[in-house]
């Protein structure tokens, strides 16, 4: 309690609102809003299947890793539209589990999902074989977790690679 407060408010386990950026908040406001003016005020609320949402928050999201800043049908930006449909789902997920229209995986087959999801990639296996081969195979594992060693490796690999470009292009008079 701070000097000012006199009172008392029993409310530390309950969420803190306030965490949730502005930004977010207006943005996602404004695609409901404009959602509300095409289809009714509440419309999502009667209920949407859940993969009908999720194939939105997909597209939405994967056009903004592209660079796809706004939605050339509302001219919203596409992480706001992908946040709008996180909420409805939100909504879906605990007003309405029977629209529920995922594919159901089996216990094995989360597994084998999460394994791949989470293991080490092939690139990164590769990367090892490529560092143990070389006089950095030691300090590799560090490598990975040290911002400077990565930051000292790149640099050296990169003057390295200069200096090869410069032998070669000596080498063919250039």
């Amino acid at each position: 309690m701070s000097k000012n407060e006199g009172g008392k408010k029993f409310d530390g386990n309950k969420p803190d609102s306030t965490l949730i950026p502005v930004e977010f908040i207006i943005q996602v406001s404004k695609v409901l809003g404009f959602g509300a003016g095409k289809y009714g005020k509440h419309n999502f609320r009667d209920g949407l299947n859940y993969t009908r949402l999720l194939s939105s928050i997909k597209r939405h999201i994967d056009l903004e890793i592209a660079g796809v800043e706004t939605d050339k049908d509302s001219g919203m930006p596409h992480w706001a539209l992908a946040g709008s449909a996180i909420a409805m789902y939100a909504f879906m997920k605990t007003h309405r589990p029977e629209l529920d229209d995922r594919y159901k995986y089996t216990d094995e087959e989360k597994n084998v999902l999460e394994e791949m999801m989470y293991s080490d990639s092939d690139e990164k296996k590769e990367d090892i074989t490529v560092a143990e081969s070389t006089e950095e195979s030691d300090n590799y594992g560090q490598y990975l977790h040290n911002e400077e060693l990565r930051k000292s490796y790149n640099e050296s690999m990169k003057e390295l690679l200069e200096e090869t470009i410069d032998s070669n292009d000596n080498e063919l008079g250039l």
